[in-house]
């Protein structure tokens, strides 16, 4: 809401104004209904104000000479000017005084509230103008660049400013590599914090562009005790949300034009909430002579990884990642040479998988989304080791399969992509590689352990399956998607294979899904 004051030195015109049009409706509150200019410029000393609607004569100082004073103040304040008397002269002083509005009396409800809502709207533009400029040139003082024409003088007062960087994530997100941050739940926290320093001019709050809160704050709002400030920020992110955050702080900074090594602490703050995810709160002060060992003991913990990828299964990796994991964190190791280890395996295995026809390039796309996202812990590295390990093995185990099958393979990459395909038939493929199709399918059940048409029918039933558990479509309709002509014979080998038809088969399922909707 837009503050207004009222003034006016006749009780019955300033009580009046207060109640001739719901102020609310158009974006205004009274903040204050005053008798005298020299109670207003007190007023605006103390308080925030974005509108004074004053008569222009008034004993002692005038509704113009108040607008000379108040925008020494603070010359954003905007004015409309009210007048008994309808001579030009009037009207023209006004305007002479930058008024933003001229009403006669009495005020007619109807131009009052076209003045207001005319006003709200210039106030709302240069609002934008204002944060724009303030956000750049912010910005350019956490980029070190202090060349800067511009200057906020929310700032310039405060001796002791410090940067905050709040993240807020979602590990299996993070872990799979899909997105470095939650969006919603970033919104949800930045609203709930924005609200809480709506009226403190002295709060920077923004969201930059890895999805992360920043805060530049004065001493003045924080006082003597900054972890205390910041267990406030904590609650109010918890009301908001249920994910897990850090709120990381940097060092004091003596001015705004220093503020960029304010950041750079509280990005180094960051390194010791690697290891301690069950605290939120990181003051750089207070943690500033955290160490970490700069290396493993052994080389043959994150070795054992890649061995593993190669030569083992699944469980054997994921014992080798955990067993990496466990090392890591008792010996405190820097998580910059962690990540070092996680490049050399994704490097190690890129290479192998690479010589044998594999694509791993989403692999390393990960890894950097993940290095250079402003914040991440041990959980969320470990996760992200784990899972990424484990596909690299499947991946390997695939490729491997693949070049010992050779035409085979080929063919059963082409039949998982075209199952849907009501006209694949062995003759077909056997022709595309000039090859005997009865040999062909002497050598497909050799390698595959059953027979082209048994391989297809039970890619297309796996389809059907998971269209029947998604698709509100007709069963029919279904058969044709997998790549069956004729629905009953659909209907025939589904029951051979699932032991239920298709619709009893959607039906199981979708009490399940509700049975466990229910119970959660």
């Amino acid at each position: 809401m837009l503050k207004v004051v009222l003034i006016d030195d006749k009780k019955s015109i300033v009580e009046g104004m207060k109640y001739l049009i719901d102020w609310e409706q158009y974006g205004y509150e009274i903040a204050a209904a005053l008798r005298c200019a020299a109670d207003a410029i007190s007023f605006v000393e103390q308080n925030h104000v974005d509108l004074i609607i004053s008569d222009i004569r008034m004993p002692g100082i005038t509704g113009l000479e108040l607008i000379g004073e108040v925008r020494r103040i603070d010359p954003r304040v905007k004015f409309i000017i009210m007048s008994g008397y309808a001579e030009f002269e009037y009207a023209k002083a006004a305007l002479d005084y930058q008024a933003n509005g001229y009403l006669l009396k009495p005020v007619d409800e109807e131009e009052l509230i076209g003045l207001l809502c005319r006003i709200r709207n210039e106030i709302s533009d240069e609002n934008k103008y204002i944060k724009h400029q303030r956000d750049e040139y912010i910005q350019k003082m956490l980029s070190g660049d202090t060349e800067c024409g511009y200057s906020d003088k929310s700032f310039e007062n405060d001796d002791g400013l410090r940067y905050i960087l709040i993240h807020i994530f979602d590990e299996e997100i993070i872990a799979s590599g899909s997105k470095m941050h939650n969006a919603e739940a970033v919104e949800r926290v930045f609203e709930e914090l924005s609200a809480g320093f709506a009226e403190d001019k002295a709060v920077y709050i923004s969201k930059n562009d890895k999805g992360c809160i920043e805060l530049i704050i004065g001493s003045h709002v924080y006082g003597n005790n900054i972890k205390r400030y910041c267990m406030n920020i904590e609650n109010r992110i918890k009301k908001a949300v249920d994910n897990n955050f850090v709120i990381l702080v940097g060092e004091e900074a003596d001015c705004v034009k220093n503020i960029s090594r304010s950041r750079d602490t509280a990005r180094k703050a960051g390194a010791a909430a690697f290891y301690n995810t069950e605290k939120h709160i990181f003051v750089y002060d207070l943690i500033c002579d955290i160490s970490f060992a700069h290396g493993l003991s052994e080389d043959s913990f994150y070795l054992r990884i890649s061995d593993a990828i190669k030569n083992s299964g699944v469980h054997d990796v994921e014992r080798a990642v955990d067993e990496f994991c466990r090392q890591i964190k008792a010996e405190n190791v820097n998580p910059k040479v962690v990540f070092v280890c996680i490049y050399n395996i994704f490097f190690d295995i890129g290479n192998r998988a690479g010589g044998i026809g594999g694509d791993v390039v989403k692999f390393f796309y990960r890894y950097s989304m993940l290095k250079n996202s402003e914040f991440v812990n041990f959980e969320i590295v470990s996760s992200f080791l784990k899972e990424n390990a484990v596909e690299l093995q499947e991946l390997l185990g695939a490729l491997k399969l693949k070049n010992s099958l050779g035409v085979v393979g080929e063919i059963v990459d082409y039949l998982k992509e075209h199952y849907m395909d009501a006209d694949i038939k062995l003759q077909k493929i056997a022709d595309n590689y000039y090859i005997n199709s009865a040999y062909l399918g002497k050598m497909f059940k050799e390698r595959m352990g059953k027979s082209f048409n048994a391989y297809l029918l039970d890619i297309r039933i796996e389809a059907s399956k998971e269209l029947l558990k998604n698709n509100t479509g007709k069963i029919y309709e279904i058969a044709h998607e997998v790549g069956f002509n004729d629905p009953n014979y659909f209907y025939v080998k589904f029951a051979e294979k699932v032991n239920m038809t298709p619709a009893a088969y959607r039906e199981s399922f979708n009490k399940k899904n509700n049975s466990d909707c229910i119970s959660e």
